[in-house]
This record gives C-alpha cells, structure tokens and sequence, in this order.
C-alpha cells in the first residue's frame, strides 16, 4: 500500500520491498505495524490520570504565577507517576515478550534481522524440536524481564 502511494506521488526510488530488505526497514515496518495499539493503551492511562489530578492544584500553581509548562512539569507530571509507571512496566513487559508478528510476517528474516528474543525461544521449541533448550529460553526471558522490571520500578520510585 505504501509502495501504492509512492508511485501515484512520483516517488518511485523510494519504493522497496519493507519487510524484505535487511538494511533496517523490516524491523521498522513491524513495529509502525504495532504502533496504533500500543499508544491507545498508553493515551487511555495517561488521559485517565490526567482527569483524576484535581483543578484546584493547577489553579493554586497558576495564582503563584507559574506557567503553563511549569504548571506540567511540578504538579501534573508529578501526580501521574503512577501512570507513567504502569506504562513503562507494561512496555518492557511487552517488548520481551512480543514475537507473534515477526513469526507471522517474517520468520525472523531476512536472515536473522527480525529474529527477538520470544521468536528465537519459540523457534528452538517448536520449528526444532528442541523443547528444553526453548524451555531454558523461557525460564531465562522471564528472569530477564523480572529483574529489568524491578529495576525499573525502583528507578521509577526513586525519582517519583
């Protein structure tokens, strides 16, 4: 479809095979493939604890003569840490467990360009038949995800 549009807008070097070319654009067009889901859910947290912050802080910011942009950076950014929180752990979450459009889309490929941790799991499972060397995979991932999720949420923590 993009290459569609290239075309009718005169752009014609511009067209190339996205999912097939391994100098970066394969793995660029799954996640524009992903990107519309994963801010929806962000927006929806994020507008949800923007319209539990009460007015009246805003409006006792704006009497001591903050701005606008100070108004956002001490008190709204402050008070949805908790969302910004649950958005990070749910990013990182996401991100190493995540493989089902690589495996639908590419394989993995070209080569080896859009192979993830979840795909290379999945692959030693069940496309080689090697059920303990994906089990191990497995184990390893999820402690790899624990650990990188506590760390988060004690960075988090820290600065909130």
């Amino acid at each position: 479809m993009l290459n569609y549009a290239l075309d009718h807008l005169g752009l014609d070097s511009w067209q190339r095979v996205w999912l097939g070319d391994s100098q970066a654009t394969a793995m660029g067009a799954i996640m524009m493939k992903g990107f519309p889901w994963v801010s929806g859910l962000g927006f929806l947290i994020y507008l949800a604890g923007f319209q539990n912050i009460d007015e009246s802080l805003r409006e006792a910011a704006r009497m001591d003569g903050a701005s606008p942009g100070k108004i956002f950076w001490a008190v709204d950014l402050k008070l949805i840490m908790p969302q910004i929180r649950l958005t990070t752990v749910l990013v990182l979450i996401g991100g190493t467990q995540q493989f089902s459009d690589q495996l639908i889309m590419t394989k993995g490929g070209p080569g080896y360009d859009t192979t993830v941790p979840g795909l290379y799991m999945f692959n030693h499972a069940f496309t080689y038949g090697k059920l303990g060397a994906g089990s191990a995979i497995g184990v390893i991932l999820f402690v790899l995800t624990l650990g990188l999720t506590l760390l988060n949420m004690k960075v988090m923590r820290e600065r909130g």
